[in-house]
């Protein structure tokens, strides 16, 4: 296949965007900063400016402090001239924000609302989602579209969810949504996207696994600073086989991760809600401690299987992860080691910081992410 030639007008469009994302990336920044960053003379640089400004993406407002000659105008992007909205649909309630293109949360709202498969269900969700978008001061043209974190497992298209045991239903078609949704959507597995937002603040993540520790547990692999979409069924560590003949799972089986490390595991066992088990621990509680202790061990087996298949930092989330001290930390990685076959062999345990925005925040990233990777020029 013959290579392309680029044209005079693929190069300027390559400029503009580079351009671009060098603003994007430094903040602020001075024209002059720009010409020298990206090798381009002034006439180019301030060429491609007014074509970003006449497309309301960049805006030049302030001045640098004067070196010596005339102060140079800062130059920075206008954060609001694309936005996203991320919903997080769970089995009792839902959660929606509104995000710039910076990842910052511009509105959030949330609703009780137990899922049902039925029409009354998606119409109220519907009309609710459209009244927080038009409450949004900001042009319809600046909305990027809606992404939708559910807990069940999400075709590549975003079209359909094939496997939701927690829903209940045996399949849920985006049309579902988007019959009463007035701007355009796509749906996505919610441990996807909780860990897309935690990867937003990890940046230099690139193998790793996130870890969702929540009521419902979760888990997904990361490749190469991604989730890793596998064929079909990445993302379902949750159904990973930790203790045989264990535990019946809501997926039908028995022993899954899901029946000891999520949050309801401690729930189920103490019979305590989370904030009084933490209460009580923290004061020494014997059952708690013991109870708390078969939590962090269960854990660390099912992380130290996760190790033998991929070698990398650990990302933990979810609502758990507000209960965390280091030393909680400090245990379960003594407590990997201890499963371990291979002594001496180091990884990290971060925490995620996004708390229960994570899944609706993930969801909204990744229309951002798609929208600056536009920007991204193919060599």
């Amino acid at each position: 296949m013959a290579k392309h030639i680029a044209t005079t007008s693929d190069m300027r469009i390559m400029n503009r965007n580079k351009i671009y994302l060098s603003i994007y990336h430094a903040v602020n920044i001075s024209k002059q900063a720009l010409a020298q960053e990206m090798h381009l003379s002034l006439p180019t640089v301030t060429q491609n400016l007014n074509e970003l400004q006449e497309l309301h993406l960049i805006e030049r407002n302030g001045l640098y402090e004067s070196t010596g000659g005339r102060k140079a105008q800062v130059i920075h992007c206008v954060s609001t001239a694309k936005i996203a909205v991320g919903v997080d649909v769970s089995k009792e309630m839902i959660r929606i924000c509104a995000i710039d293109l910076y990842g910052a949360i511009l509105k959030e709202d949330s609703i009780i609302l137990e899922f049902h498969y039925e029409e009354s269900y998606f119409q109220r969700l519907g009309g609710w989602i459209n009244d927080f978008i038009r409450q949004l001061p900001y042009p319809a043209e600046n909305l990027l579209g809606i992404k939708i974190g559910v807990q069940g497992l999400v075709n590549k298209e975003g079209t359909l969810v094939f496997y939701s045991a927690i829903f209940k239903c045996p399949s849920l078609p985006l049309s579902f949504f988007q019959k009463y949704i007035d701007y355009p959507c796509s749906l996505a597995h919610d441990t996807e996207t909780a860990a897309v937002a935690a990867l937003w603040q990890h940046r230099d993540i690139q193998d790793a696994v996130y870890l969702a520790l929540n009521h419902n547990f979760s888990g997904t692999l990361i490749i190469n600073g991604e989730p890793h979409p596998g064929k079909t069924l990445s993302g379902v560590i949750e159904h990973m086989c930790l203790v045989p003949g264990g535990l019946r799972c809501y997926c039908g089986k028995n022993g899954c991760m899901e029946c000891y490390c999520s949050a309801d595991a401690l729930i189920n066992s103490s019979g305590e809600t989370l904030p009084i088990f933490f209460k009580k621990l923290r004061m020494s509680d014997s059952v708690c401690i013991k109870i708390w202790d078969d939590y962090m061990r269960h854990l660390a087996r099912g992380i130290n299987n996760i190790r033998m298949v991929l070698d990398g930092d650990f990302i933990l989330g979810g609502v758990l992860k507000d209960y965390l001290i280091d030393s909680d930390l400090e245990t379960i990685y003594q407590y990997v080691q201890e499963e371990s076959s291979f002594q001496n062999t180091s990884f990290s345990l971060k925490l995620s910081n996004c708390g229960y925005h994570a899944t609706m925040l993930g969801a909204a990233l990744i229309l951002i992410k798609q929208f600056l990777s536009k920007f991204q020029n193919e060599d």
